[in-house]
């Protein structure tokens, strides 16, 4: 295996529903909305996680993340997703209050930009 194999590898939303819907909880219904309009994309890395992400004009936004795999391990490879495609930023909404801190220990500089009422951190890292 080299380096060109791809990481990432489209599945549909019935196949990442089940992992999806505890990270998305009342988004869930529109997420399949969104996929169904083509809006956001589900993605399976390395076959253990999923990630369902959606393009906000220079920025990529990480809407829900879900799986087996370390985020730690999958953030570096999303990152290099979105420089190779043109984004500026990241962008990922989480409910997970040390997440920030997480990725900041494994060498990605996000910030959190918002936390709001209903618990999400919203974080964000510039490209």
């Amino acid at each position: 295996m080299g380096a060109d194999v791809n990481p990432f590898k489209r599945i549909s939303w019935a196949r990442a529903y089940n992992m999806l819907k505890p990270v998305l909880n009342e988004y869930t219904e529109t997420a399949k909305q969104r996929v169904e309009q083509g809006q956001e994309h589900i993605y399976c890395i390395n076959d253990y996680s999923i990630c369902l992400l959606r393009a906000e004009y220079s920025e990529l936004v990480v809407v829900g993340f879900s799986g087996k795999g370390l985020l730690s391990n999958c953030a570096p490879l999303i990152a290099n997703k979105a420089k190779i495609n043109g984004f500026t930023s990241i962008r990922v909404h989480t409910k997970r209050k040390g997440e920030c801190r997480f990725l900041n220990k494994h060498g990605l500089p996000f910030q959190i930009i918002e936390q709001r009422s209903c618990g999400e951190f919203v974080l964000k890292m510039e490209l």
